[in-house]
């Protein structure tokens, strides 16, 4: 029995198996990060100009536009730089503002995912590379039958 393959194919499996519960748990964080990132700028939907489905989209009370459209619906906000747009309208409805980075969650995720496993092959390996080293290469019984065997 082979047992360095057998330990390496069991952390195939668990590797695997790590994988697909770290997606299962990260997916609806991750999800919801690239949709906050589209949504673009909230307004009061009392004040929206423009026309809902073409200019903006409504959710959760608020109507949202792309930053470009709002750029050319409400001139009035052309002096402001685009953060500070954005947290102005943040701020006049409420919501907490955070800099949307859906790739660097993302590539986090994804980091954490390969190093995991790959922490566990290298420590796998080593103590398997450590505990070879106490085995018995071979005996005198060994030596004295390759010696009688020799021409």
């Amino acid at each position: 029995m082979n047992i360095r393959r057998g330990l390496f194919r069991l952390w195939v499996v668990a590797s695997l198996l790590f994988l697909i519960w770290l997606g299962w748990l990260s997916y609806d964080e991750i999800r919801s990060e690239f949709k906050y990132a589209s949504l673009g700028l909230p307004a009061d939907c009392g004040k929206a100009r423009g026309s809902s489905g073409k200019d903006y989209e409504e959710d959760g009370g608020l109507c949202w536009y792309d930053q470009s459209k709002f750029r050319k619906l409400f001139p009035e906000y052309k002096d402001l730089s685009d953060e500070d747009l954005s947290d102005k309208l943040y701020a006049g409805t409420g919501l907490p503002h955070r800099p949307a980075r859906p790739w660097a969650k993302l590539l986090g995720t994804l980091g954490f995912a390969t190093g995991v496993p790959l922490a566990a092959l290298a420590l796998g390996w080593s103590l398997i590379w450590a505990l070879s080293g106490f085995c018995r290469s071979g005996t005198a019984g060994d030596a004295a039958k390759s010696e009688a065997t020799r021409p």
